[in-house]
């Protein structure tokens, strides 16, 4: 096949005709690739799919054979197989007891595999900061603005002003988030210094 222009289909150019989503309907990032006979496309994710994940693969109406016959638009559902105990990890950055943080530091919270709502529902950046917990040194709240990756796996903390400097700051994620089996994460939370204020 080649594309309906008359060009080749290329490995740089073959990304584009295809769509690849998720559970939830989110892209799922890829890499594809074209034989040189032009027959088969073979699409790599990036990372590996989730356990129990809902897969939408589609290629559009885009290529034809050589006498401009055109495919018709084509897709496939396909579930993956498997299920796991084991809990997604928490990692903090900056990481609990670390010193010197930079005041315009934002947090970030990164999980090994891609998280839900223990509802089954997804995160998104309209639900998320609600499970975030952000205090200072005397335990007061600190605002902020949080907000989730395409992929699920990174939570990333924003707060509203510049931290202070010298000051002691908390923060957790309780056992509301699991994985695609269901399993939650261990309520986590790390604790970190700000860098002093600068002498001259």
């Amino acid at each position: 096949v080649r594309n309906t222009d008359d060009t080749p289909l290329t490995d740089s150019n073959i990304d584009s005709l295809i769509t690849l989503k998720d559970t939830y309907g989110y892209d799922i990032d890829f890499d594809a690739t074209i034989d040189a006979n032009k027959k088969v496309i073979t699409i790599d994710p990036t990372s590996n799919l989730s356990y129990s994940q809902t897969v939408y693969v589609a290629i559009s109406a885009s290529v034809e054979d050589s006498s401009d016959n055109p495919i018709t638009a084509s897709y496939a559902t396909f579930t993956t197989t498997g299920t796991t105990t084991t809990a997604p990890t928490v990692t903090f950055s900056p990481a609990d007891g670390a010193t010197g943080v930079a005041i315009s530091s934002n947090i970030t919270i990164t999980f090994d595999e891609a998280v839900r709502n223990t509802d089954d529902t997804p995160l998104t950046d309209s639900n998320i900061d609600s499970l975030i917990t952000l205090k200072d040194t005397y335990g007061y709240d600190i605002d902020f603005d949080a907000t989730i990756d395409a992929n699920k796996k990174v939570i990333t903390i924003d707060p509203t002003s510049n931290l202070s400097y010298s000051q002691t700051v908390y923060v957790a994620i309780s056992a509301s988030v699991e994985d695609s089996s269901g399993n939650p994460i261990t309520a986590s939370s790390a604790t970190f210094t700000t860098v002093q204020y600068p002498q001259y």
